[in-house]
C-alpha cells in the first residue's frame, strides 16, 4: 500500500482527528479511504444518471 502526505488547516485536521475519536474511524487512513470511497460512488452515479438520461433522450427523438 502507498502512501500519501496530505496538509490541513488545523481546522480541518482537528475535524478529521473528531471523527476518529468518536469511534466511527480506527485512524484517519480509514477515515480518508472512506472519502474516497464516497465520492467514487457520487460520480459513478452521476454517470450512470447521465448515461440515463442520453439513453432517454435517444428514445424520444424520432429517427427519421
Amino acid at each position: 500500500m502507498q502512501t500519501i502526505n496530505i496538509s490541513l488547516p488545523d481546522a480541518l485536521r482537528q475535524y478529521v482527528e473528531e471523527q476518529v475519536r468518536s469511534g466511527d474511524y480506527g485512524s484517519t487512513s480509514e477515515y480518508f479511504r472512506d472519502l474516497i470511497r464516497g465520492d467514487q460512488k457520487r460520480k459513478a452515479k452521476e454517470a450512470l444518471l447521465a448515461a440515463l438520461a442520453d439513453a432517454e433522450d435517444e428514445e424520444t427523438t424520432p429517427d427519421w
